[in-house]
């Protein structure tokens, strides 16, 4: 039927598997404003979270940052008690990590946020697998008392794998990465499944 509108619940293949084809080389695919993709079609699993108030980053070692406001959650796979999220699908994800820190003293060689995965939700085998991107000095980045720190990265995860943010904190003072209702996305982290990759 030539320029006409065709109503229909469910297209299958005659099978039952296979390849459906929509349109062909030099057509446009028209979705309407308004209308919602869901399935496979979609960045899904994503989420977005904040953290409530500030977290104590101290002297010379690794803490994990109390991510534990959900704005959105597709899954419902974020834990807010334990600051991890659990990934539901296998897949390459988009991964945005933002961490304000400040009331740093003096000098120091690193401070920024590090992304973590691990087999295990209780810290069994952590494996680093993203670092800032911004820190464009080398090891020793221009000492400023108020810094936002940035991951910006694509990474590969595996269903069940969790992973969490902690920032490292070289310095022989205790900072804070900087959270609260003031101000409530100065630190942040958000991740989404990519599709066709």
């Amino acid at each position: 039927m030539a320029d006409g509108t065709l109503k229909v619940g469910t297209i299958t293949t005659s099978s039952g598997s296979g390849t459906i084809t929509i349109g062909q080389s030099g057509e446009t695919i028209n979705i309407p404003s308004g209308a919602t993709v869901s399935g496979a079609g979609t960045n899904t699993p994503a989420f977005s979270v904040t953290p409530s108030g500030n977290t104590t980053l101290a002297a010379n070692t690794y803490t994990l940052v109390q991510f534990n406001t959900v704005e959105f959650d597709t899954n419902s796979k974020y834990n807010t008690g334990s600051y991890y999220y659990e990934i539901p699908e296998t897949g390459k994800y988009l991964v945005q990590v933002q961490t304000r820190v400040q009331n740093q003293t003096g000098a120091q060689t690193y401070v920024g946020p590090v992304l973590y995965k691990d087999s295990s939700s209780s810290f069994g085998s952590e494996t680093q697998v993203s670092f800032p991107r911004n820190l464009t000095e080398g090891n020793n980045p221009t000492y400023d008392p108020e810094t936002v720190y940035h991951i910006t990265d694509m990474i590969s995860f595996t269903a069940g794998e969790f992973v969490r943010v902690k920032v490292y904190n070289q310095a022989s003072d205790t900072t804070l990465c900087i959270g609260g209702t003031g101000e409530p996305r100065c630190s942040a982290w958000s991740m989404m499944k990519l599709i066709g990759v």
